[in-house]
């Protein structure tokens, strides 16, 4: 139940809560708009107020309101006391560990497990592929299976000289199985976050020796601060650039002082990899540590029951240090280059000939994806405002209303296209009886123009027979269905690919409509 409270609710009621506990019942409205970061007269929170006490949660009346005070006498409804203990009992929660890291037996299962004794034969590191080597350190919630990168690889490039690319890398899966099977390889990705942990995730020549003395460096600095985090200064200012109703969505004012005080440390690295290492292993333990979660979109739940960041930190510095030493043991690795950039010009970013593309680009679904890493892409500066998260927005394919801006264009190169346009059509009679919302045919049209550019560009860098395979997935809009697959198949055959073969990725369905969403393999060839 308490998961269903709206996080502004969730918010009030936790400072209502803290001063009903500390200060005998007298709140003042001003301290929960500084919080919140609504202002005191502000409809959003006027009704958020009276909502919670219209469902129980919370009983108050001013007792004084001027312009310099606006008091609250607030009091807990009987019904409410446990909902109220839990509360109290969560805020006051005390990190309280005193015991170092036994760094050499935490993960015994990697260091009982033979294959991570020995050199490594093609065999086995198919075998570490699919367990999810590397791979795990961070999973993009999109990502497609590794047996599945490991299986079309192979499939298509039969010698270790064939060139890979995936222009939408995400969190590298391609280039990290690409990159173990010993093909050259190149990930491309908008988002300059996604870009850093494919980076991350494919540079493996870090000195281990200095990495270990890092990790019980900071673990020894963790079990001194967070244990008096309230009194640690923070020097970074990470926490003030990021808006603050941006930042109170995503971390608890408690967990907002530990990653600061973890980047703090972390900054003060002198190893450049070494650094990068840990602000990769701060940027996944802050998120996964978060209110956070990405399904439905993205959404926040402040009581959620979520591991200490602590434990996080530790766990991740271990699980990155065995993989990293298996991975020295080994040679014939290919070499990875990883881009932050635009996948609808490829050519601007690299003139090498590739035998494989291969990638899930992002759906029309409407989903926002700077939003799901708006946490780390402050955390680790790759912004400072929201003026640098739109300039961001700008540069991606537009698979949602909200990265469509008054200079959008690519939808005339698809204007022309009879599937698309009954689309768009059907799509905006449905919504002819609404005069508001976000303009869902405009999206699907620059949608496929921006892919038209992508695919026409990658087509531009494939050798001759060279293979295009794309994991995409139908989507509905207002009950409409979009053949995504169709569509870039029968666009690919207009931009000169000589063959477009479409294959079942899996089956997805919905509660909303009653037929099934195909998810498919689009094998372009060129």
């Amino acid at each position: 139940m308490r998961n269903k409270i709206p996080f502004l609710h969730a918010q009030i009621l936790e400072l209502a809560y803290d001063n009903i506990e500390n200060n005998e019942g007298i709140l003042d409205l001003n301290l929960i708009s500084e919080k919140t970061d609504y202002p005191v007269d502000s409809r959003i929170l006027d009704k958020a107020m009276k909502s919670l006490q219209t469902r129980g949660y919370l009983d108050y009346k001013f007792v004084e309101q001027n312009k310099k005070k606006n008091l609250l006498e607030c009091s807990v409804p009987k019904s409410k006391r446990d909902f109220y203990q839990n509360i109290i009992d969560k805020t006051k929660n005390k990190f309280n560990f005193n015991k170092t890291i036994n760094f050499e037996n935490y993960f015994e299962e990697y260091q009982n497990k033979t294959i991570y004794k020995s050199k490594l034969n093609t065999a086995e590191k198919e075998v570490l592929i699919s367990q999810g080597i590397v791979h795990k350190w961070d999973k993009y919630l999109e990502d497609f299976p590794y047996e599945f990168t490991l299986r079309r690889i192979k499939q298509f490039c039969r010698n270790k000289q064939d060139n890979v690319i995936d222009p939408f890398s995400g969190s590298g899966t391609t280039v990290i199985t690409a990159k173990m099977l010993g093909h050259n390889a190149i990930g491309i990705d908008a988002n300059p976050l996604m870009a850093f942990v494919s980076r991350i995730k494919t540079e493996w020549d870090v000195d281990l020796s200095e990495f270990k003395k890092e990790i019980f460096s900071l673990n020894d600095k963790l079990l001194k601060g967070f244990n008096d985090i309230e009194n640690v200064r923070i020097k970074n200012r990470f926490l003030l650039k990021m808006p603050k109703r941006e930042i109170n969505q995503w971390l608890s004012p408690k967990l907002q002082r530990q990653v600061g005080y973890v980047k703090d440390i972390v900054e003060e690295i002198h190893d450049k990899k070494i650094r990068d290492l840990f602000r990769f292993i701060l940027a996944k333990s802050a998120f996964d540590a978060s209110y956070v979660s990405l399904c439905p979109g993205t959404t926040f739940y402040p009581y959620k029951k979520k591991p200490p960041l602590y434990e996080l930190l530790v766990k991740k510095m271990n699980e990155i240090y065995y993989d990293m030493k298996l991975l020295s043991k080994n040679k014939g690795y290919g070499l990875v280059k990883i881009i932050n950039g635009d996948s609808r010009n490829i050519e601007t970013y690299t003139n090498k000939k590739f035998k494989l593309a291969i990638t899930s680009p992002p759906y029309p679904n409407d989903l926002e994806y700077t939003r799901q890493t708006r946490l780390e892409l402050y955390l680790l500066d790759f912004v400072d405002s929201m003026e640098d998260v739109r300039k961001l927005k700008k540069t991606m394919i537009k698979s949602s209303t909200k990265l469509i801006y008054k200079e959008s264009d690519s939808s005339k190169y698809v204007e022309n296209n009879e599937s698309i346009n009954e689309i768009t059509y059907n799509i905006k009679k449905a919504l002819s009886d609404k005069n508001w919302g976000f303009d869902y045919p405009r999206m699907v049209k620059e949608y496929f123009g921006d892919m038209y550019l992508n695919m026409k560009s990658m087509y531009n860098l494939l050798e001759k027979e060279g293979k295009y395979v794309l994991v995409v997935g139908d989507q509905t809009c207002k009950n409409i269905l979009i053949p995504v697959g169709k569509i870039l198949a029968d666009m690919g055959k207009e931009i000169g690919y000589k063959k477009a073969e479409i294959e079942t990725h899996r089956v997805r369905r919905s509660t909303t409509h009653n037929f099934p969403l195909p998810e498919e393999d689009l094998i372009l060839t060129k």
